[in-house]
């Protein structure tokens, strides 16, 4: 795909072009330095900052079981440091991850612009992990929440706490505002048609926009599982059963 993206018929042509690559470039960019020092902040006070925790000897910063004895000495710090290298190896992955299919879909935008192709093919590849990523991210928000409002206000674990919701909230919202984005874009291909100079244009080119503008008449959308299309609307309805199943919890506990 990123072969495709880099080669004709999708590499832009001349100056307008290049300024329209450049602007999707850009904010992509800037996303994803945005996400990434979030989530780096975030895993960094969930690592290092349980140094801060002063834990006894041989109890971890996470529950976990391990196949030796790491209740003292240097067994016990490498354990430890096994942990924190976890986390932050993970949290960089997560970035690489959450960043991929919200900037390749913003460069379907920026392609739309210049071509409008290539949705169908990311849509194809990433459908499945976008379902996935959607069903964890709720499951996840409902119950971080849930965990927030049992920890002391202002703490080292609330605050890792808000800090990893933001990542999760921003992940998610990504994936849902590109797709909103491309949605948009392709909606207005054929408002763009109809404002061109189409009466100097020969009969066949115009039949040919016609068809242009009726398929136009149904825009690139990407969906989750083939069920839910990812829009502002998703988020919302994502943050909606989130909260919804948080007060089932809170009532059951």
């Amino acid at each position: 795909m990123i072969d495709i993206f880099q080669n004709d018929p999708c590499l832009p042509r001349d100056d307008i072009e290049t300024d329209i690559q450049k602007k999707f470039d850009t904010f992509i960019w800037k996303s994803t330095i945005i996400y990434g020092i979030l989530t780096e902040i975030t895993a960094g006070m969930l690592t290092f900052g349980t140094l801060l925790l002063d834990l006894p000897e041989g109890e971890l910063p996470f529950n976990t079981w391990l196949p030796y004895d790491h209740s003292h000495g240097f067994i016990y710090k490498f354990a430890y440091g096994q942990q924190i290298i976890s986390v932050m190896t993970s949290a960089n992955i997560a970035i690489a991850f959450g960043t991929l299919v919200p900037a390749l879909i913003l460069q379907v935008c920026a392609k739309l612009n210049i071509l409008k192709q290539l949705a169908e093919t990311i849509n194809s590849t990433f459908n499945l992990m976008i379902f996935l990523q959607c069903l964890i991210s709720a499951t996840v928000l409902c119950t971080s929440v849930y965990k927030l409002v049992t920890v002391p206000l202002f703490s080292s674990e609330f605050s890792s706490i808000v800090l990893y919701l933001a990542c999760m909230l921003s992940e998610i919202y990504m994936l849902c505002a590109a797709g909103n984005e491309v949605i948009l874009v392709s909606g207005s291909i054929s408002d763009a048609i109809y404002c061109a100079d189409w009466t100097k244009l020969n009969i066949s080119t115009i039949k040919s926009l016609v068809l242009i503008m009726n398929r136009a008449m149904h825009p690139v959308t990407f969906t989750s599982g083939y069920i839910v299309i990812l829009s502002y609307d998703t988020f919302k309805s994502l943050l909606k059963i989130s909260y919804s199943t948080y007060n089932v919890l809170q009532q059951k506990g």
